[in-house]
């Protein structure tokens, strides 16, 4: 009976906890790319443009049928704080953990936005890798989203303090603008009564000059 028990704990194991467990291996992950911040896009675009880069974002897609996760590796992290940038799109919950220390906690969107400023450990070439995922509080279908790395160019801690702090909070969504339209005033519309009363004082003024000629 405790054969039993035990092999149906690991079978639940194995379906519930790969999403949360996974780790991304050479063959999975997918290398980052920025893009100089003077170089970005900063025309709105919707995030079905999968080749769009607007702020330097990139788009990315967690697939909840094949419990898929988002494995991404950046370069040149050494000594160097890391920006780490997501928007869902829709808002939906989606987390995201470094996978070269263990001890790293899980960040999760809860409701649209996410975004840190962290050093992380790195492996022996100096980078480091990122893993976009879902636990089971997540919603029973795919993710899209946004996300953006920006490396620190600094090495020094207090350059990185110093760079942390004048980073700009912009997402793509930031982008849309809604159009200014601009209305031409019309001209009042005179009214029946006003042209009553206009009728009234000319025939007053008439009245006043031909009284004269009566009295005469």
């Amino acid at each position: 009976m405790s054969l039993k028990l035990t092999l149906i704990t690991l079978c639940l194991w194995a379906i519930l906890g790969a999403s949360t467990d996974a780790k991304c291996d050479e063959q999975s992950y997918i290398d980052w790319l920025s893009i100089p911040e003077a170089e970005y896009d900063r025309a709105y675009h919707s995030i079905t443009e999968s080749d769009a880069r607007p702020l330097g974002y990139r788009v990315g897609r967690y697939i909840y049928n094949q419990q898929k996760s988002l494995c991404v590796r950046v370069t040149g992290a050494k000594n160097r704080r890391i920006e780490v940038k997501v928007e869902t799109e829709p808002a939906a919950r989606l987390c995201v953990r470094n996978t070269v220390d263990a001890t790293t906690g899980e960040n999760c969107v809860v409701s649209k936005t996410f975004g840190s400023c962290e050093q992380f450990a790195v492996e022996a070439d100096n980078s480091t890798i990122f893993e976009f995922y879902c636990t089971g509080q997540c919603s029973e279908s795919d993710v899209t989203f946004w996300y953006r790395f920006t490396v620190c160019p600094y090495e020094s801690y207090d350059d990185n303090e110093l760079w942390c702090s004048n980073l700009v909070d912009d997402y793509p969504s930031s982008l849309l603008t809604i159009p200014f339209i601009n209305t031409t005033p019309k001209k009042p519309v005179v009214r029946g009564g006003a042209t009553t009363q206009t009728t009234f004082n000319a025939l007053t003024l008439f009245l006043l000059i031909l009284a004269p000629f009566y009295n005469a």
